[in-house]
């Protein structure tokens, strides 16, 4: 049986499936910095050396700078605003083919209305989901390999399809280049995708009324590898040459961009089951589930369980393995869009069966479901605002005004944490601020030649870097070295004494290293002024609950400067600043909960603090032993007094 034709109502679900999410998006793109986009900021913008992967995010990228339209930021978060628009469609094409497959399986005309409508609310659950949107509202998310991947899997789809009467092969040779591009985007998502495409050409059913198998001719075979080829060439070249440039802004060498080096999410991290119904919902997730059953019971249609199952299992195995990387995050942008396909086929068969029922108010029950999906749609709108809104969320650029325009002239900055590395690295090569501020990036001072461009530029970093590739860490004498030529603001280290903490004192965001040593009426703190240099950070906060990264990065401002005064003994200067800043119902422990009682936890593990414990312990076994000797002694002169 061939397709049915499109109609006038179809063609309008198709349109509302891909403007409406895309809309949507457009108006939660930011303006201005945001955490999740610094390491494709550097990659795609400021062209750094980082290795495989992005190289079609980088040309489009590029393409967006030359629109005269808004920042630099807004620009590349266009470019996966439009990559979420493809993705929409795709997932419409996936979803309306799998109800006709139903349809046709179960031997039912084609609805003109039920299947189109059903399709366009799986696709805008799907896109208007947490993670399509905050991926889609940030330039150089994963939106790109997912909208590949996806648009991949749709037209193969579309290809199998045609088979059944004429043109069976036409586009092939199309999809094989995108699946090439999807690879150097995004190796796993990329893998995964070609893997799910090996394995439906394996299980093809046969085709409707002829009972000849789908088979691929030799020379289409052959120029679908040599196009996936020239895709994967064509798009992993740039990253992985640009490495060799002799003028990049940054090289941090080898093809892999991975682990410890890139910012993790500040948010908990929810199981399995909690991610897919915070998601989609628990009632999307059940219907996924009498999807999958359906599908399952019709021989012809099990192969379209092939894809989400494989990207499902994917996407377990690696989560387990290697936590939340960028390959984990486009495989869980795949899983959840093929899950609403699936959801979307056990809506169409339970609002099937409800309707053939000859009980009374089926029709209307059935409509019922119907509204219901919608509702739910809506729900997902609600739910994604408050993580996806990327034009409320400042606290990037707070912290950046905070961080890095307020340093005095020529200033070294010594940080580790990954977040705070990327958002400055984005801050000097991409926004161009500072450029007199040297960035000692000690996550990624090991990689490339991070360490030989540091030296070059300040000789009197030798010390830190000859020290930190032997043992890792660094040390008084290293740091006194750069404090001696630049102010150096650092981050504390766990790896620092009492000798490091005596030359620190509170510098705005930082701690200010001291060439010599400091008395404790230097360190005096005057609360005041440093209380209303972080008023900002500390509104920006408050006014996102959902920015776990700003909250992080405060929470973690406001410890180090803690820690530092209490490591340097000034005890009254530390509990007046946590006073100060961890009052009930200011803004920042509103969103943060306690830091006292976090801060406490720091505390109790610090070496002076272990040792102070154990010392107490000692007293008190002392003090318990010379208890019951007294103990002793009066039961004796109790037992030797005359009767």
């Amino acid at each position: 049986m061939p397709p049915a034709p499109s109609t006038r109502f179809e063609r309008a679900c198709a349109l509302s499936a891909w403007a409406l999410p895309f809309a949507i998006a457009l108006t939660r793109a930011s303006s201005h910095a945001q955490w999740r986009g610094d390491v494709a900021a550097v990659r795609d913008v400021g062209l750094a050396g980082l290795g495989w992967g992005g190289g079609v995010s980088t040309a489009l990228s590029q393409v967006a700078l030359l629109l005269p339209l808004g920042s630099v930021t807004f620009r590349t978060a266009l470019v996966s605003c439009l990559a979420l628009a493809v993705a929409a469609q795709a997932l419409f094409g996936l979803a309306l083919s799998m109800l006709r497959a139903v349809e046709a399986r179960g031997r039912d005309e084609p609805s003109e209305v039920a299947a189109p409508a059903l399709a366009a609310l799986a696709t805008m659950l799907a896109t208007m989901a947490p993670t399509f949107q905050s991926e889609g509202t940030v330039g150089g998310g994963v939106m790109v390999a997912a909208a590949l991947c996806l648009a991949v899997i749709a037209r193969t789809a579309a290809a199998a399809e045609r088979a059944r009467v004429e043109n069976p092969h036409r586009g092939l040779v199309g999809s094989a280049f995108l699946l090439g591009a999807a690879i150097a985007e995004n190796a796993v998502a990329g893998g995964v995708t070609a893997l799910v495409l090996i394995v439906a050409s394996l299980v093809a059913p046969s085709s409707a009324g002829t009972g000849k198998v789908w088979l691929i001719p030799s020379r289409v075979v052959r120029a679908s590898g040599l196009a996936a080829l020239a895709g994967l060439l064509v798009f992993s070249a740039p990253g992985l040459l640009r490495a060799m440039a002799p003028n990049t802004a940054l090289d941090l060498g080898g093809p892999w961009l991975w682990g410890s080096l890139l910012p993790g999410a500040a948010a908990a991290k929810p199981t399995l089951v909690q991610a897919w119904t915070t998601e989609l919902g628990v009632i999307a997730v059940g219907m996924a589930a009498f999807g999958v059953v359906t599908l399952a019971l019709l021989r012809d249609t099990r192969v379209w369980l092939i894809a989400p199952l494989l990207v499902f299992t994917a996407e377990v195995l690696l989560h387990s393995r290697v936590g939340a990387t960028e390959g984990a995050l486009g495989l869980r942008s795949l899983s959840l869009g093929l899950t609403a396909c699936v959801s979307t086929v056990g809506v169409h068969a339970f609002f099937t069966r409800l309707t053939r029922l000859r009980v009374p108010l089926a029709r209307a029950g059935a409509a019922l479901v119907v509204a219901f999906t919608g509702t739910l749609v809506a729900l997902t709108v609600e739910q994604s605002s408050e993580v996806a809104d990327r034009d409320r969320a400042r606290g990037a650029e707070e912290l950046t005004d905070l961080a890095v325009e307020r340093l005095p002239p020529r200033a070294a900055v010594l940080i580790s944490a990954p977040h705070l590395t990327w958002r400055l690295l984005a801050a000097s090569l991409v926004e161009g601020r500072r450029p007199d501020v040297l960035l000692l990036t000690k996550s990624i001072l090991h990689r490339g030649d991070a360490a030989s461009r540091l030296m070059a530029r300040e000789p009197s970093a030798e010390p830190l870097v000859r020290l930190f590739a032997i043992e890792g860490r660094t040390d008084e004498f290293s740091l006194n070295e750069i404090a001696d030529a630049r102010p150096l603001v650092v981050e504390p280290d766990l790896s620092w004494s009492d000798p490091e903490y005596a030359h620190l004192s509170i510098d705005g965001a930082w701690l200010r290293f001291q060439p010599e040593p400091l008395g404790k009426s230097d360190k005096r703190l005057d609360l005041p002024p440093t209380l209303a240099r972080l008023a900002r950070l500390f509104e920006a906060v408050a006014e996102r609950p959902g920015d776990e990264d700003t909250a992080a990065a405060a929470r973690a401002l406001i410890t180090a400067h803690a820690k530092g005064l209490l490591r340097a003994n000034d005890v009254k200067g530390a509990d007046a600043y946590l006073a100060a800043v961890d009052k009930p119902g200011t803004s920042i422990t509103a969103s943060s909960g306690s830091l006292e009682v976090a801060f406490a936890a720091t505390l109790s593990h610090m070496p002076v603090n272990r040792a102070q414990k154990e010392r107490e312990k000692e007293k008190a076994k002392i003090r318990e032993i010379d208890r019951r000797a007294e103990e002793k002694k009066g039961k004796k002169k109790g037992a030797a007094r005359p009767r």
